[in-house]
């Protein structure tokens, strides 16, 4: 949910300068128009006297779309078939559009060939190959606006068979040992490695990886 309390855009003062009672209305204006509203906390800054409160009403308007499930990162290997699902909160109708990311660089996923699903909240992807080794993220659209979800990736391993094989020949470029890993183990098989030897201060890698 994209927000959970009203936000006014003014301060009201009643400009009362006597003990005598007055009954005002106010009409406020919210800063925060993206998400459902669900509380409303009003802040009575005098030091002295009282207010009460004896009506809140308010005029309804379009929510924009927000993500109530995202999908999640998936791997698989080719000739898989996938499935990414995520699901949105706002004013209907909402309109979908599932989109693959390379780079960073996003386009919209059309029906066709390996894919299906793609207007909607379900998107399938069948047999896949190391082409759909990418991003995904679902775009909803009402009309208030649009929204996306978070990305989730999908790797897809290669099945070539490994050219390395525990017990090879391996020698240290420098650096010290990290994590108690060990330059001999770096092609033991193991599916986690340190690439920089404890260098870097844990940052990414740096220097020579052989």
């Amino acid at each position: 949910m994209a927000a959970d309390t009203a936000q006014f855009s003014q301060v009201v003062s009643t400009g009362i300068t006597n003990s005598g009672g007055r009954l005002f209305n106010a009409d406020l204006s919210l800063v925060n128009t993206v998400g459902l509203i669900t509380n409303i906390s009003f802040v009575y800054t005098n030091t002295g006297g009282r207010m009460p409160i004896f009506a809140v009403s308010a005029s309804a308007g379009a929510v924009v779309p927000f993500p109530t499930l995202a999908p999640v990162d998936q791997r698989t290997y080719p000739g898989s078939n996938i499935s990414f699902i995520a699901t949105f909160g706002g004013t209907t109708p909402i309109t979908y559009r599932w989109q693959k990311g390379t780079n960073g660089v996003f386009v919209n996923l059309s029906n066709g060939g390996n894919v299906s699903g793609a207007t909607t909240t379900n998107l399938n992807l069948a047999t896949v190959d190391v082409p759909d080794d990418a991003d995904y993220r679902l775009t909803a659209t009402n009309v208030a606006g649009n929204a996306s979800t978070a990305i989730a990736h999908l790797l897809v391993l290669d099945t070539n068979q490994c050219i390395t094989v525990p017990g090879d020949t391996i020698s240290s470029a420098g650096g010290s040992d990290a994590g108690g890993e060990g330059v001999l183990h770096a092609i033991d098989n193991d599916v986690s490695k340190w690439l920089n030897f404890g260098g870097n201060g844990g940052q990414p890698f740096l220097g020579r990886s052989a």
